[in-house]
């Protein structure tokens, strides 16, 4: 997870921890526990975020980083990278909750080649569907 690079603000057993991981890595060394061969596309998901917040990156891309994720780790998630001011967060997502969609402060939207840019509470006001659960952006 750590690239071989050294030197992080969260360490490895942190992130483990923090990414609930702890079921596939030995906490101790930086790889995968004999018996996990295979992962699932959250584990993937996750380990791939978690990589990045160990690499200290400024920017985050995200395209459809937890999509694979249940609502509670998703949430939990966006939680803790929103909450780095170090950290410039990017993220695509097709279907959202107003939950997590209130963590960010702006929404681009793409439609026919423009860019719109909004802020989250114009949009969430445009857009009642995100009131009671799922809408698209």
């Amino acid at each position: 997870m750590t690239l071989g690079k050294k030197g992080s603000k969260y360490s490895l057993e942190e992130l483990i921890s923090l990414f609930h991981l702890e079921t596939i890595f030995d906490p101790k060394r930086e790889e995968l526990k004999k018996e996990q061969q295979n992962i699932s596309g959250a584990e993937k998901q996750r380990i791939c975020v978690a990589r990045a917040l160990y690499r200290n990156k400024k920017w985050l891309f995200l395209d459809e980083a937890f999509s694979a994720m249940d609502k509670g780790t998703s949430q939990e998630i966006h939680n803790l990278i929103l909450s780095d001011s170090n950290i410039t967060v990017v993220s695509i997502e097709h279907q959202i909750t107003r939950k997590i969609l209130l963590l960010y402060d702006e929404v681009l939207l793409v439609d026919h080649k423009k860019i719109k840019r909004c802020s989250v509470s114009e949009y969430v006001n445009q857009h009642k569907q995100l009131q009671s659960g799922f809408g698209n952006v």
